[in-house]
Formats: structure tokens, C-alpha cells, sequence
């Protein structure tokens, strides 16, 4: 085909070697030209199988006493099969050619308002599914479709009365609940609002989007405790709409690699919901292909739905054993998942497959630092900072495992080299300014270096982490009315701070300076600063 197929049914003539057949009608009908159709990037089956389709069509328009209706068939089939590809604009042309052909099959306008609402035109949305009404009231999907149409440009008063209709017909219309749901909680009708949308979910538990209006419902109650636990079940997946015409799409489309590739090209425009359809009929086709597994879980992970990831990278590690990119990404799942024990293996598998991988080791490092193994952790970062020289936390996290391995020297060395290569780091400074005034070793200590650092790096010494920080150099100084000072603003915000160990040690070196005594205690056994955060 060339760029634009031009389409009368009056002549016969030929344009980009689609021909255009001289039907008997009853009037004059310009049909719309059809855009090439870009599918090189598809695989040859799926080529194939297009070309085919656009053969037939070529043979319908050429075919001499061809009626609308037969017409209109061959641009519709040729639609569905584009639109099964998401090749959007020649299934448009398509369909608007075979509505036209045949106005009073509500087919064509429905796919077209399906279409139009992906592309969130709901002016022609709203037309098309305003047509299918009219031709097929009884027509559920549609009802439903126009309502949420009407619901998205904020016409809730013409959207209400669209999804009671829905229920009247298909009482069990999870989509129509929720719709009303969220109507009743515009309203602040927040008994009526939770009460559907607990429904909505009852009847589609996939559809954790719901979560969210339903802890604002719960919230509008009084209920915080119910909010808050919706609020941590809240996800993306949508309800699942129940529509016959769309189902017979699905399944049109040839090949797990078609799948694969449609779905990487959503991934690349964050379509997660509709790449993650794509991914499924992908590994409909081919159960036992790694790669789609860890394409589907990946992309699960990025919607947040972390089990169903779980789920899917597991499987890819099974297919494939030595797929270190499956490793990984299985592995920063568990992390999020609170499973660092699970994800080091993982990590470590990822490493191992992938030599050059930096990320692998470092995060394999902070997991192993949250499991209290800082040998191995050291070792890590060692390497992360191997592969990628430049990688700055891997360095200074390399000296936390060293801190904690009792390898103060070392500690203060990497710590010094950090802050020449970025002056001002505040987070590297702290470390090294505790050190420096309250290290167990002597060796380590030099409080008039650590007092320089406080004045060239806090100068707001009313935070209460660093003014616990720079009460230990003042006392290491000798300044101990200034330590007391200082200590004092750290235990006063640590009494708001649900951490019991905190609140302890800053009491205890309060008294300590009280006493005119210095601090030997850097850093509490289990402080945060040793726990990396996952990589949320």
C-alpha cells in the first residue's frame, strides 16, 4: 500500500494498488481514505497475516455488484484486525468506512467509540456510543461506555441516570456500580458511595483503582482505620467491562511475538494497563517463553501490583536460570516486598550472570547491610564501585559497612576522600564529624578537625540530627555548654519520635555532657543510617 488509499465506490480505478470497485448504490459515498498501516516492526506471521486480510479487502472493493452490506463486512473485519494490532488510525478509516456502508449495524460505531475514548476524543466518543443506543438499547456496554464518557468531562448528572439504566438491565454490572459509586461520593453521600463501590469490588477484586474512592467514602465516615486500609490496598487495575464485541478482538491477533512487540511499544508510551493485555495473550501463545514472563512481571511491577510480579519474574527465573535481567528484576521486587533474604539470592544470581552489572552488587550490598551481613555487603559495594568508579554511594555506604565491621581507619579515609570530591555533603559530613568527635578509638578522633567541618558545613545547627551531631563535637572540644545546648533540641523532638532507643541514648549523652564528659558512641547498634531504604 502507499501512503493514503483513496476510496470511491462510483469508479472503478486504482490508487496505490488498492482498487476501488464501482458498486450500485442508491446515492453518491466518498469513503475515507486508509492510512498505510505501519506494521515492519511485527513479525512475519503477523505480517503476513495483515497482508492477507488487505488482500480480501482489495478483492471485496474489486469485486463488480458487491452490496453496502457485503462491503461494509470486508472494511469491518479488516478494522477488527487492525484494531486487534492497535494500529489506531487505519482501524478507524476502516470502521468509518464500513458504518457508513452499513449505518444501521451497531457494531462499527461501537468499536469506533472504543477507539475515540483510547484516544480520548469523547466528543466522537460520545457520538459513536449515542449511535449504538439508538440502534441496540439493549446493548449494555455501550450504556455504560456513554455514562463514563459523560462521567469524564464531569457531567455526572447525565451519567447517573446511564448507569442506573445499565443495572437495570445487567444487575450485576460492576463498571455501573462503581460509576454510581463515585457519583454518590462527588455527592459526599459517603454511606452510599462506599457501600457500591464495596459492591464494585466484590463483584471485580481486581479493580484496585477502586480502592482509592473508597478510603475517601470510608474517610468522609469518620472511618480513618478503614481509610487507611484501603489506602494501602489502592492499585491500577481497572474494572473489568464485560463486553462481547471487544472479547471477539482478543485472540485475532497471530503469534506470542506480535503480542510481545505491541506490548514493548506500550511499555515505551507508560501504557502499562493496556501493555500488560498485550503481554497476557502473549504468553497465551507461548506459556514457556522467559522473555514475555519477565516482560509481563516487569511490567506488573511498574503498576504496582508487586505479587502478580512476583509471580511472573519467578517463572521467567524457572524458564531461564542464567537470565540475569529475570534475577534482577525479581530481586528489586522482593526488596519492595520487605523479602531481602529472598531477593540477596537473587541479586547474587544477577551478579553472577552479569558481571558488568553495578546495580546488582550495590543493591545487593544495601540488602545484605538490612540483614546485618556487612562483610559480604563491603564486598559488594567493592565491586559496584569497581564496575562504576563513579558511583558516590557506593562509596560512602562502603564506609558505613566498614564502620560497622569495626574498620574505623579505612571508614575515615573514604569518608575524607568523599567530601573532597563533594564539598558540603552534609550526609557524608555527619558521618565523618561523629567519628571524628566520638569514635571509640582515640586514633580516630581529632575534634578540632571535626569543629572545622561543623562550621564550614552546618549552619543550621537547630535540626535535631545534626545538632546531636555537633553536640558531640563541642564535647569532644571541651565545649560542653554548648553540647548540653544542643543535646537539648535533639532529646526535646526525639519525645515526639516513636523510637524508644533514640530517645534513650540522647537522654543518656545528655547527662554524659552534663557531667562534662565527652561521647564514645557514635551511632545507636541498629541506626538507620546502616539500613539502606529499599529502592522504592
Amino acid at each position: 500500500m502507499n501512503r493514503l488509499l483513496s476510496i470511491s465506490i462510483l469508479c472503478l480505478a486504482t490508487v496505490g494498488g488498492l482498487l476501488v470497485s464501482g458498486c450500485q448504490t442508491a446515492s453518491p459515498r466518498k469513503l475515507r481514505p486508509i492510512p498505510e498501516p505501519d506494521f515492519g516492526s511485527l513479525e512475519s506471521a503477523a505480517q503476513d497475516q495483515l497482508r492477507r486480510q488487505q488482500k480480501l479487502l482489495n478483492e471485496a472493493i474489486s469485486k463488480t455488484g458487491i452490496s453496502d452490506k457485503e462491503l461494509s463486512e470486508a472494511f469491518g473485519t479488516t478494522g477488527k484486525l487492525y484494531h486487534s494490532y492497535n494500529l489506531t488510525e487505519p482501524a478507524i478509516a476502516c470502521y468509518e468506512n464500513a458504518k457508513l456502508l452499513a449505518p444501521n449495524d451497531y457494531r462499527w460505531s461501537h468499536y469506533l467509540g472504543r477507539l475515540y475514548r483510547n484516544n480520548n476524543d469523547l466528543k466522537q466518543a460520545a457520538a459513536n456510543f449515542g449511535a449504538v443506543m439508538s440502534l441496540q438499547p439493549d446493548y449494555v456496554p455501550a450504556i455504560v461506555a456513554m455514562a463514563e464518557v459523560n462521567q469524564a468531562q464531569n457531567f455526572d448528572e447525565l451519567a447517573e441516570p446511564l448507569f442506573q439504566e445499565a443495572l437495570s438491565k445487567d444487575r450485576s454490572n460492576a463498571a455501573a456500580i462503581a460509576g454510581l459509586g463515585k457519583i454518590a461520593l462527588a455527592k459526599r453521600d459517603y454511606a452510599t458511595a462506599s457501600r457500591q463501590l464495596e459492591a464494585a469490588l466484590a463483584l471485580s477484586p481486581s479493580a484496585t483503582e477502586l480502592f482509592y474512592p473508597l478510603a475517601q467514602a470510608y474517610r468522609g465516615q469518620g472511618n480513618l482505620a478503614k481509610a487507611q486500609e484501603a489506602l494501602t490496598r489502592r492499585g491500577t487495575g481497572t474494572v473489568r467491562a464485560n463486553d462481547p464485541l471487544m472479547a471477539e478482538l482478543r485472540g485475532l491477533a497471530t503469534g506470542s511475538r506480535t503480542h510481545l512487540i505491541l506490548g514493548g511499544q506500550l511499555v515505551q508510551a507508560q501504557r502499562y494497563k493496556e501493555a500488560v493485555e498485550e503481554f497476557r495473550l502473549a504468553v497465551a501463545a507461548d506459556p514457556n517463553d522467559a522473555t514475555i514472563r519477565l516482560n509481563l512481571g516487569s511490567t506488573f511491577a511498574q503498576l504496582g501490583q508487586r505479587q502478580e510480579a512476583r509471580e511472573q519474574l519467578t517463572e521467567a527465573v524457572r524458564l531461564e536460570p542464567n537470565n540475569a535481567k529475570a534475577h534482577y528484576n525479581l530481586a528489586m521486587v522482593l526488596v519492595q516486598l520487605h523479602d531481602d533474604q529472598s531477593a540477596i539470592n537473587h541479586f547474587r544470581a544477577a551478579a553472577a550472570n552479569d558481571p558488568r552489572n553495578a546495580s546488582a552488587n550495590f543493591f545487593l550490598a544495601d540488602a545484605l547491610m538490612r540483614t546485618g551481613n556487612y562483610e559480604e555487603a563491603a564486598n559488594a559495594y567493592a565491586k559496584a564501585i569497581a564496575i562504576d568508579p563513579r558511583h558516590g554511594m557506593a562509596h560512602f555506604r562502603w564506609a558505613l559497612a566498614q564502620i560497622k565491621l569495626g574498620r574505623f581507619a579505612e571508614a575515615r579515609a573514604k569518608l575524607k576522600e568523599e567530601l573532597n570530591a563533594l564539598p558540603g555533603n552534609k550526609e557524608v559530613a555527619q558521618v565523618l564529624v561523629r567519628l571524628l568527635s566520638a569514635c571509640p578509638d582515640a586514633n580516630i578522633r581529632d575534634g578540632q578537625q571535626a569543629m572545622a567541618l561543623v562550621q564550614s558545613v552546618f549552619t543550621d545547627q537547630n535540626n535535631p540530627n545534626f545538632a546531636q551531631t555537633v553536640a558531640m563535637a563541642f564535647a569532644e572540644t571541651g565545649q560542653f555548654d554548648q553540647a548540653v545546648k544542643l543535646q537539648q533540641i535533639a532529646v526535646d523532638a526525639a519525645r515526639d519520635s516513636n523510637f524508644p532507643a533514640l530517645q534513650k541514648m540522647l537522654t543518656e549523652d545528655l547527662a554524659r555532657y552534663q557531667r562534662r564528659q565527652p561521647c564514645r558512641r557514635p551511632w545507636l547498634e541498629l541506626d538507620p543510617i546502616f539500613l539502606p531504604p529499599p529502592p522504592f
